[in-house]
Order: C-alpha cells, then sequence, then structure tokens
C-alpha cells in the first residue's frame, strides 16, 4: 500500500480479519496567515584571510508576494561591499534597530510564485587566528523562513582546525 502510493501517507495499516474496524478523528487546526515571502535557499561562502578579515558571499533565492524589504540581522561591524537583486544594483539601508534592509521585488506568477535571487556581499574584521584559539562566525538572520542552507567557510591552510560548533542542525 505505502510503495504504491501517489500522494504521502502518514500512517497504513492492512487488516485480513473479517471484523475489523477502524476508527477516524479529525481536529480543525487554528489558522495561522501565511507569510507573504518565504527563504527557498540561501548558499553562502565565507573566506577568512590570516590578518581577519571576513567576506562572505551570500546567495538567497527567495518568493514574495508583498514584503518591501527583507530585513537581516547582522553582528557589528559589518560592512555591505555590493547588493544585487536578479542582476540589478540595489542600495541596501539599516532600520533605528540596526537591521540590514534590503528592497524586494514582488515575484511574478499567480499560484506558484516564481523565485528571485538577492546577492550580497558582506565583510567584517575578526580577531586574527593565531597559533590557537577559536572564531565565532556568524551568518546573518534572515526575517523569512528557510528552506535550505548551505555555508562553506575557506580558512588559511597553515592552520589546524578541530571541530566546528553550530546552533542549526545539519
Amino acid at each position: 500500500m505505502v510503495s504504491s502510493a501517489v500522494s504521502p501517507i502518514i500512517q497504513a495499516y492492512r487488516y485480513h480479519a473479517a471484523g475489523a474496524r477502524v476508527r477516524l478523528s479529525a481536529v480543525r487546526l487554528p489558522e495561522i496567515e501565511p507569510k507573504s515571502g518565504s527563504v527557498d535557499r540561501v548558499r553562502a561562502f565565507s573566506v577568512v584571510s590570516a590578518e581577519g578579515k571576513v567576506l562572505t558571499d551570500l546567495k538567497i533565492t527567495l518568493r514574495n508576494r508583498l514584503t518591501p524589504t527583507l530585513a537581516l540581522d547582522v553582528p557589528e561591524g559589518v560592512e555591505v561591499r555590493s547588493a544585487h537583486l536578479d542582476g540589478d544594483t540595489i542600495q541596501p539601508s539599516r532600520d533605528e534597530n540596526g537591521r540590514l534592509m534590503l528592497p524586494l521585488k514582488r515575484s511574478e506568477g499567480g499560484e506558484r510564485l516564481e523565485p528571485f535571487t538577492l546577492l550580497i556581499v558582506l565583510e567584517r574584521s575578526v580577531d586574527p587566528l593565531g597559533v590557537a584559539g577559536s572564531r565565532r562566525l556568524v551568518l546573518p538572520s534572515i526575517a523569512l523562513p528557510v528552506s535550505s542552507a548551505q555555508w562553506s567557510v575557506f580558512l588559511p591552510s597553515n592552520n589546524v582546525y578541530g571541530a566546528l560548533e553550530g546552533d542549526v542542525d545539519a
């Protein structure tokens, strides 16, 4: 039954007795207003120099119905080197809380919204790596739900590195 199903089956039972009965109950879930946008994918590349410069290239693929801007919580000291929306240069701004605000456009398409892409290059300085110690690298926090995120970090080759730690499950 499960292997031949066209749509997902959450639970399945098969009874061979003639008197078998199945009882189902359903409970209505509360209505929740859907987000007006969602991020399909975040792809980030960070390069850390031995002197402590961190360049992060973010590629954000998203869909948007109504939201005029995308808010990013960035660590203190982060500067925007460049920002593009589908290849066109955009001018980010900051809100009163210091969040980075990126202008968005509305996705084309009716029921199935077409995604578009934001490309952002961020620069930050951290303490030089030195011989021992640890450094905290942080990606910006995005104000929309993210379906998939990948982050590649390139570190100086003359150091030895231990375990990576994070607060997001693989």
